[in-house]
């Protein structure tokens, strides 16, 4: 049964606040509410007050000690940003739906500024290290402006969306990784930031809910973002990343953004991203209101499994850099249920923009699996993929449709876009909708040039459809051996 909540003084679980009392009588370092420290939280309905000293000293003495504040219901003001120390462990007791920190320092006009709920010490200061966060609700206090709703109550997102990059919590890693031993208890010499979030949701964030930079091995499972003013998640990180279950949802610009070196996304849903009006996201305002954005050097291999992107203004998927390994769901591409609800650029204004499912740019070694669905509700259907760099290659595509009846529709005339300067001549990538293979066929010249990327030895395929019809396949030695027993030996030119 849920707690029974004490409106009266103190709002919280009663249940819980005599067991975290129990607790504090046996270890006083273990857990204290932050009542403990001089904090008061206020009923959903009244206003709230700052508690931004009292919540500053419960954090230096969770830093301190280890010990958990345990917060036990209620609206928690906080005027300004608190510092994430080194080890600080905050979980609620009560469920995020209710237990809640407001930021309260917020813009009164449209020249005004924001500031993070919370935030790490800076890169040179080691990141923080470490911290737990779990068990409630995290407002960004974006709701004074009313940006992002209109009189009629249609959506009126309309505000320069490269200006919205205050956060709601901003983890800042060291580049490096550097020595550590002074930033906690126990001297474990060097390693990375190790940053945990669990069971969190974060709401109103004038700018991403979250953004991770440097060096860092970050945990969020179960993690809910709804109405951000740009990315859902922006993650900047270096090492590894794991975002394990949850949404991020309502977002001005893309949902989940992740420009590091490696990530782990399992079960993760994105949704209703692009909203703004300001500007048409199509990258020429540095935005593209995609489900899912990964880029950057990918140093590591990337990860992504049972993952979903449904209305986008733009692509369900943006994959640029290497080593991606991703299987997903693309749901409404393009517009879809989004601009039939009067939000996005194209809800006001003529769309110049592509549509299409996925767009693959500048990007290699990628392996996609993507299941397809709506595109019916658009003016023009999708298409299934738009591919622009001349970096783009040895890319394997292999789609597959929803049977939903008429709720699915793509290009059927042109499902592919690869005006950007991507070809076979040099190149190689692999695009197959169900059993038919649109993109891929090489000529039996092309199996004979040592220097073509099919006969690359360690990314090389081993299985190809060849341009005259039929196939041929790789031995470890490298030589090709068509369907009719033909043999090619590639040559260096």
């Amino acid at each position: 049964m849920p707690f029974p909540i004490d409106i009266a003084g103190n709002p919280g679980a009663t249940l819980a606040r005599a067991f975290l009392r129990q607790v504090e009588e046996a270890d006083p370092r273990r857990v204290r509410t932050p009542e403990y420290f001089g904090a008061r939280a206020v009923d959903f309905d009244e206003t709230p007050i700052d508690n931004h000293a009292a919540m500053t000293t419960a954090y230096e003495w969770s830093s301190e000690t280890g010990g958990l504040i345990a917060p036990t219901g209620g609206l928690y003001g906080v005027d300004g940003t608190l510092l994430l120390l080194p080890y600080v462990s905050m979980m609620g007791t009560c469920g995020f739906y209710n237990t809640m920190f407001k930021q309260l320092s917020v813009a009164t006009s449209a020249l005004g500024t924001y500031l993070p709920l919370m935030e790490t010490p800076s890169e040179a200061d080691g990141g923080g290290f470490g911290s737990f966060l779990a068990n409630m609700h995290l407002h960004g206090g974006w709701d004074s402006l009313r940006e992002y709703e209109g009189a009629s109550g249609s959506g009126n997102w309309s505000y320069d969306v490269t200006a919205k990059n205050v956060p709601v919590i901003r983890y800042m890693g060291p580049e490096e990784g550097p020595d550590h031993a002074d930033l906690r208890p126990l001297d474990i010499g060097q390693s990375d930031t190790h940053h945990t979030t669990h069971m969190l949701q974060v709401t109103n964030a004038a700018g991403p809910f979250i953004e991770a930079s440097g060096r860092g091995e970050h945990v969020h499972s179960f993690f809910k973002g709804r109405k951000a003013a740009s990315f859902g998640l922006d993650i900047r990180t270096i090492d590894i990343t794991q975002v394990i279950g949850g949404s991020t949802s309502v977002c001005g610009d893309t949902g989940v953004k992740c420009s590091g070196g490696a990530y782990m996304m399992i079960g993760h849903k994105t949704w209703f991203n692009g909203l703004n009006r300001f500007a048409e996201p199509d990258n020429s305002e540095g935005y593209y209101g995609a489900g899912f954005h990964f880029e950057g050097i990918g140093k590591i291999l990337s990860q992504v499994v049972a993952c979903a992107s449904q209305d986008t203004y733009g692509p369900s998927l943006i994959t640029e850099g290497r080593n991606h390994r991703i299987e997903m769901l693309c749901d409404e591409a393009g517009g879809g249920r989004l601009q039939n609800s009067g939000l996005g650029w194209e809800a006001q204004h003529t769309r110049t923009a592509t549509r299409e499912f996925i767009h693959l740019n500048g990007c290699n070694s990628n392996t996609i699996r993507a299941v397809l669905g709506g595109g019916a509700r658009t003016a023009t259907a999708p298409q299934l993929v738009k591919a622009t760099g001349g970096s783009t290659d040895m890319n394997d595509v292999q789609m597959t449709a929803q049977t939903n009846g008429t709720e699915f529709a793509y290009n059927t005339s042109n499902p592919l876009n690869m005006a950007g300067g991507v070809s076979n001549n040099g190149q190689w990538n692999k695009i197959m909708f169900h059993d038919h293979l649109l993109w891929g066929r090489v000529t039996t010249a092309q199996l004979l040039d040592a220097n073509h990327r099919v006969n690359l030895a360690d990314r090389g395929p081993s299985f190809v459809h060849l341009q005259g019809g039929g196939f041929a396949t790789k031995a470890e030695d490298g030589v090709w051996t068509d369907n009719t027993g033909t043999t090619y030996t590639p040559v260096a030119a």
